[in-house]
């Protein structure tokens, strides 16, 4: 266990965090899918180390409560005998997806491959916080979660898009492209690549800030950009941090793309 978190960070099951009543350890995990019986154990464990308190997180992770250092060290090492995966980067589907007749995508295949292609190291360079949205669409929209990255399924004729934007929810986040389902995984390591570059702390949000450190901007290359909804295009600026963002993108971004300039 490598210690306890400051109120304000980001609890895990290694680093819980003191709150009014004990320690608190969340739990993000690897994949969507647990098996009853393991999340029976989870919970009987929880009950039992903790002081009865189990919350879902609005990103579907689990949350126990009540925990003394003890039990907190006790609760890490019978998850890992478990064999649940978790502490991975926190990625939101739709509770539905695969499911909803009504989406206009499936997520869990982007969200699949960002977990097989995202290195340890990449990770560990990562505000704790960093997250990434897959919103298929549907009856269970994620439109009102924020996160760092998200990919937006969308409706343009011919084969699915998905809108890539950072730093907000469906509404405030600032749109980068539009990617085939096959490239969304390498945009996204791409795009937490350049946010790792910014600082361990530094979060999607910031791409939008005139001055984040020694973020470089590109005046001079602009891209196109075919709106979601439209025909229109527009000519944006884009901006990159370090070595160009424009060039990381390249290689598998469709169409970059921009709502508004930031």
């Amino acid at each position: 266990m490598s210690g306890f978190s400051r109120r304000g960070a980001c609890p895990s099951l290694a680093a819980p965090m003191q709150t009014g009543d004990g320690l608190l350890a969340r739990l993000v995990f690897e994949v969507p899918d647990i098996k009853p019986a393991k999340l029976i154990s989870l919970l009987q464990i929880s009950d039992r180390l903790g002081n009865g308190i189990v919350e879902i997180t609005l990103r579907g992770s689990l949350q126990v409560r009540g925990l003394t250092e003890a039990s907190a060290q006790k609760l890490s090492s019978e998850v890992d005998n478990l064999d649940l995966d978790v502490g991975g980067l926190p990625i939101t589907t739709n509770a539905l997806a695969g499911l909803d007749p009504d989406a206009i995508a499936n997520p869990l295949p982007i969200a699949e491959s960002i977990r097989r292609t995202l290195s340890p190291e990449l990770r560990s360079g990562l505000a704790p916080k960093t997250s990434i949205v897959v919103d298929g669409g549907g009856q269970s929209s994620l439109g009102a979660i924020k996160a760092d990255i998200r990919f937006q399924a969308i409706e343009a004729g011919g084969p699915k898009s998905w809108l890539v934007s950072v730093g907000g929810d469906a509404q405030t986040a600032r749109s980068v492209g539009l990617v085939d389902e096959g490239a969304a995984a390498s945009v996204a390591i791409r795009l937490l690549t350049c946010i790792a570059e910014l600082g361990p702390d530094a979060r999607g949000s910031q791409f939008g800030s005139s001055r984040v450190g020694e973020t470089a901007v590109d005046q001079t290359a602009n891209f196109r950009h075919r709106e979601a909804d439209s025909d229109q295009r527009t000519d944006w600026p884009l901006r990159y941090v370090g070595q160009s963002l424009r060039n990381r993108l390249r290689p598998s971004i469709r169409s970059s793309a921009c709502y508004r300039d930031y």
